[in-house]
């Protein structure tokens, strides 16, 4: 799953910045 986040995150850094937020709660 890291591996998807990490293409992600390339694609859409907000998306890293939005799963924080989400991890919080």
């Amino acid at each position: 799953m890291n591996t998807k986040q990490n293409w992600i995150d390339q694609r859409f850094p907000l998306t890293k910045t939005w799963n924080e937020h989400l991890a919080k709660y």
